[in-house]
């Protein structure tokens, strides 16, 4: 039956017109197993009917060529070709052939290569050029010559030799790239294992596909050779790039190859990719608009200085710019076995900036993040922000940053940073004069089996870093700032599970003006928060420490612990059972819960306490002499004996005087050196004792409250007192602690504002003293209006000149805020401290950047006096 319809469909060709021979019995055999399409999309559509279709079929041993791979067949492709013209065919090429000169093939010319089909060059440099998607499976197909496509397509390695059997089939993927380096295309590689003795090199708009991360394997053999070259230059980089689906594997580990270099490269995309051994995985230099996608690096060997990812910025504008890692891994070689210098990600040069790493891990190297700023130049680096980092057995920093530049920022957003113990220091972050901006929130820090070397965040030298939300378990300082000034540490959380000598929770030694606080401290600790006397303006404020198994809940040593104000040094001084060293208190004092007498020691009968030497010591148990033995019998001191018995001589006349009510009848007392008036009544103060000094005699005059000795002014000690301030529910009265003045401009008297310009919207008057003063400022646009950008502030200028777009940063008198809107709003100015010698003018003033049309401010002011 099948050889009927055979016969059939070939008994009306003979009858047919062509141009070329008509295929023959054995030619319909091979189009048995052939794959050639018979859509419309490449034959012609005119060929409606079976003939019509078969004659679009043509094999390549129809032009009688020699088909031995030895003997040029130049003349049989000259009359294929030419025979077939424009017309759409399928040329079948099922022998090896020999060409001397070029081939080149119709636009509606599709090669179909079948059986051990393929063309062979004689010199190499003979070029064949391709306008149609070629057919072929994984085999050779072109030998010792030069392919080209004029049109994209899918290709295979193997039809250049580039074959999993052969020893080198390096050569077999450069052919395929420079065969589609016009026009771009796929490169498709089988799964197996490839063997590349040299750098396979990248074209622009190609894709290598492998068959799988763990399906396609290449293999790069030879001593430090690097694997896969993506390289543009400057001002022309190589452009959509694309690396896929396969791992490649350095034979030797490598001292100093490279996985896969991308320089000068745009818009390259690398996915599910595994890069093994090279001794740096991924390296990039001016590679802007790169996405890592589902990849890793490994390294086994010992050697110091692995790198997974190696960004380089330097020789263009902009470096690396806009690159992204997401769910990426760098696996060093176990960093705690010895080798030193291993880094999963290195960023560094004059131009790293818009980076963006998500999910980005590293585990067993000595670094994981490692951001060199050294060198940068303005703009160089610019929001870095590393997403959910997971960082596991880090043995140096897990997140270290030198010399973040001003107006530079480095953002850190959850993750998980644990070390593992080298017994030497170790830190989850670490920045070393960092004068930009570090936030770093929801970071988990884990510390080690031996805490005494794990420090979570470590700060030297830096300004404007805030380190909030984050837990700490297990650290010898969960933060740890030195030389360093306004930083924030608030909302974290710190746990210790055993006691360490010297631990603190959070540390600040030769700081300033940064501020601890609303943070929780639980567990072990020798101090919750330590800050030494070289710092200055340290806040600790609205701390929650369970002091249960922590040393000293806070010391803060340093001068003006809390702005501005503060007087004395030594630890700060809380509500409960202070200690208090020699203050100097001006001012009422109500002072209760004193030593009473029960709380001394019992004493035997007519003992008194006191010193009996002749130089100063503490008090001594001293029995009293019995002076009753004569009427005129007196005690009598004696200096470094005490007292004894003695019977004056009498002067004068009359009874002798005794202690009861006596009547004294013109008495001269002389110049006495020493009075004793007990119960005296008729001499008044102010008239009847001279020699007092000035005020003395008021203050001897007036009530008194408490118990004890009176309070003098030089290092008074007073034990528990009790200050009370105003109680009535109003403001003191001026000029004493608690005075309130404030002004209020309601939205009836609001303001106008002119845009991008300052304007005082109220004021108070300040009289000289400490205040602590806020305030706040809404905004009216009128309903055409547009805001842009608005600025709240307080400032003893008058409508001062204010930033006109956000900097960046924030100071305490004033906030500021993007605002894309046309109703009304309002800012809070923020809380500030002003010490003023004179009467001074504080203004609330109000700043925006509006369009269309107009925009009024009201608000309100209000200072307190402390001091």
């Amino acid at each position: 039956m099948k050889k009927f319809l055979l016969a059939v469909l070939f008994a009306p060709l003979a009858a047919l017109a062509q141009t070329y021979p008509s295929p023959t019995f054995q030619n319909l055999t091979v189009l048995g197993t052939s794959t050639v399409p018979y859509s419309l999309t490449f034959n012609n559509p005119s060929a409606t009917t079976v003939a019509g279709k078969l004659n679009q079929i043509v094999n390549f041993t129809d032009f009688a060529p020699h088909c031995d791979g030895s003997t040029a067949d130049n003349t049989a492709w000259s009359n294929a070709i030419s025979t077939i013209g424009s017309t759409p065919t399928t040329l079948i090429v099922s022998c090896p052939s020999k060409i001397s000169a070029g081939l080149t093939f119709a636009p509606n010319t599709q090669l179909d290569f079948q059986g051990n089909g393929k063309i062979v060059g004689t010199s190499g440099s003979e070029v064949v050029q391709v306008q149609q998607q070629i057919l072929a499976g994984r085999t050779q197909i072109f030998s010792n010559l030069t392919p080209q496509a004029d049109v994209g397509m899918t290709v295979y390695p193997e039809w250049f030799g580039g074959s999993i059997s052969a020893s080198d089939s390096s050569s077999g993927f450069n052919s395929a790239y420079s065969f589609l380096q016009n026009v771009g295309g796929i490169v498709s590689a089988a799964a197996g294992t490839y063997t590349w003795q040299h750098t396979v090199n990248v074209k622009a708009n190609i894709a290598l596909i492998g068959a799988g991360q763990g399906a396609t394997n290449i293999n790069v053999t030879g001593t430090n050779v690097n694997g896969i070259n993506v390289a543009g230059s400057l001002g022309t980089p190589l452009a959509l790039p694309s690396l896929s689906k396969f791992s490649i594997t350095s034979a030797t580990p490598g001292t100093s190859n490279i996985g896969i270099n991308l320089s000068y490269t745009a818009l390259a995309t690398l996915s599910e990719i595994q890069v093994n051994n090279f001794f740096v995985g991924i390296d990039m230099e001016c590679a802007t608009n790169t996405l890592f996608d589902h990849m890793g690096t490994t390294y086994t060997s010992s050697v110091n200085g692995f790198i997974g990812w190696d960004i380089y910025g330097n020789g263009c504008t902009g470096g690396n710019a806009s690159s992204v890692w997401r769910d990426t891994y760098v696996q060093g070689s176990g960093a705690y076995s010895g080798p030193t210098g291993q880094i999963g990600y290195h960023a560094h040069g004059n131009y790293v900036s818009d980076l963006y790493f998500d999910n980005a891990q590293t585990a067993e190297t000595n670094y994981g993040y490692y951001f060199d700023y050294s060198t940068a130049t303005a703009g160089g680096y610019a929001d870095v922000i590393i997403h959910n980092p997971v960082v596991d057995g880090f043995t140096t920093q897990a997140i270290f940053a030198n010399a973040i530049p001003a107006q530079q920022m480095l953002t850190i957003l959850g993750g998980w940073l644990n070390p593992v113990s080298m017994l030497a220091e170790t830190d989850g972050i670490y920045c070393n004069n960092c004068v930009g901006s570090l936030q770093a929130s929801n970071v988990q820090i884990g510390g080690e089996a031996n805490y005494a070397y794990a420090v979570g965040v470590r700060l030297i030298n830096t300004t404007n870093a805030k380190i909030s939300g984050s837990a700490f378990n297990d650290n010898k300082y969960a933060i740890q700032e030195t030389g360093s000034s306004r930083n924030v540490y608030t909302g974290n959380s710190v746990y210790n599970t055993s006691a360490h000598s010297g631990s603190a929770a959070i540390s600040v030694t030769g700081s300033s003006g940064s501020i601890v606080s609303n943070n929780t401290i639980d567990g072990y600790n020798t101090y919750g928060i330590l800050v030494d006397a070289t710092s200055s303006s340290v806040s600790t404020l609205n701390n929650t420490i369970n002091s249960a198994n922590i040393g000293t809940p806070i010391q803060n040593s340093g001068s003006s612990p809390i702005g501005s104000g503060w007087t004395g040094t030594g630890a700060g001084v809380l509500a409960t059972s202070p200690s208090i060293s020699s203050p100097t208190i001006t001012g009422s004092l109500t002072a209760t819960g004193l030593v009473t007498t029960s709380d001394l020691a019992t004493q035997a009968a007519n003992t008194v306490l006191a010193n009996v030497t002749g130089s100063t010591a503490s008090p001594t148990a001293f029995s009293m002499p019995s002076c009753s033995g004569s009427t005129l019998s007196a005690l009598q001191w004696t200096s470094g004996t005490g007292f004894t018995c003695a019977t004056p001589s009498s002067t004068g006349s009359g009874s002798v005087v005794l202690a009861t009510s006596p009547t004294l009848t013109t008495p001269n007392l002389g110049t006495p050196s020493a009075v004793t008036l007990t119960n005296g009544s008729g001499l008044p103060i102010s008239s009847g004792v001279s020699g007092l000094g000035t005020g003395v005699a008021t203050a001897l005059g007036s009530a008194v409250t408490g118990s004890g000795g009176p309070v003098l002014a030089t290092s008074p000690t007073i034990t528990t007192p009790t200050i009370t301030g105003v109680t009535s529910g109003s403001c003191a009265s001026s000029g004493n602690v608690g005075q309130c003045v404030s002004s209020n401009i309601p939205n009836g008297s609001a303001v106008s504002l002119s845009s991008g310009t300052a304007s005082n919207v109220t004021s108070i008057s300040l009289t000289a003293g400490n205040w602590i003063a806020a305030g706040n400022v809404c905004f009216s646009p009128a309903g055409s209006t547009t805001s842009n950008y608005a600025l709240a502030a307080l400032n003893t200028v008058s409508a001062p000149a204010l930033p006109t777009t956000p900097n960046g940063g924030a100071e305490h008198n004033q906030s500021a805020a993007i605002v894309a809107s046309n109703g009304s709003y309002c800012l809070p100015t923020g809380t500030a401290l002003y010490t003023v010698s004179g009467s001074t003018t504080l203004y609330l003033v109000a700043f925006s950047n509006f369009s269309v049309s107009t925009m009024t401010a009201y608000g309100y002011i209000f200072a307190m006096r402390f001091n």
